[in-house]
This record gives structure tokens, sequence and C-alpha cells, in this order.
């Protein structure tokens, strides 16, 4: 568990943003693209600078600490499925956990048939 999120909470504004931008920091370098896209999602999740911040700090943190786990460069296919599962782990999707999805759908350019087939993965992992 985390400050912003844990499975089985509904998903927040602040903790999505932190899993976005925990995948972007697991190889320790964030480049112009993934630093414009976490700007576009702090304004698409109506983070104020000082939360953005704060997140951002906290992630680079856990990075330096070896706290994010293996180090790759970000996989937007990847970091969709940890979203969706952290939203699906408890049981339910609120209205804005559908705006975040909807949002990171367009933003990574995932298709109704990927999203269809992560969900379908996340569904089997859960029923085992």
């Amino acid at each position: 568990m985390t400050e912003y999120y844990a499975e089985g909470r509904a998903l927040s504004r602040e903790g999505a943003f932190q899993l976005v931008a925990e995948e972007v920091w697991r190889d320790g370098q964030v480049e112009d693209f993934e630093q414009n896209f976490l700007e576009a999602l702090a304004r698409f999740l109506n983070l104020d600078a000082a939360m953005s911040r704060k997140i951002l700090h906290r992630v680079e943190d856990l990075y330096r600490r070896g706290r994010l786990g293996e180090s790759r460069r970000l996989d937007p296919e990847l970091l969709y499925y940890r979203i969706l599962f952290i939203i699906w782990s408890d049981g339910r999707v609120d209205q804005l956990e559908t705006r975040i999805l909807a949002g990171l759908q367009r933003a990574l350019r995932v298709t109704p048939e990927m999203h269809e087939q992560i969900l379908q993965n996340i569904q089997r992992k859960n029923a085992t």
C-alpha cells in the first residue's frame, strides 16, 4: 500500500497520478515525452502543482530506494493493466475511475479490444 492507492480501495486522482509516475520513473529517466504526459495528466486530473510535485518527489524517492521494482522503460499496456487492476480490485468502478480510464485509454491509445483483453486477464487472475 502507498499513500495514494491500494488494492481494494477506490482509485483517487492522486493515486492514478502516482501509478503513472511510478511507471515513468522505473528506469530512472524522465524523458521529455514522459514529462509532457505527466503534466497533461496532472491537468486532466485537476491536480494542483503542489500536489503533483509532492507525488513526483515521493516517487523519485521510491526509485532511489529501489522500491519501484524492475527497471524498465514506460510500457503503456502494462501501465494500463496496473491501473485497471487497482480499479477493479474493489469489485466496482465508480464515476471518477471511469473518467480516469477513458482519459488514459485515449492518451495511451488503448483500443476497446485491448481494454477487453486486459480486463479478461485481470478477471482470470482474480478468479484463481
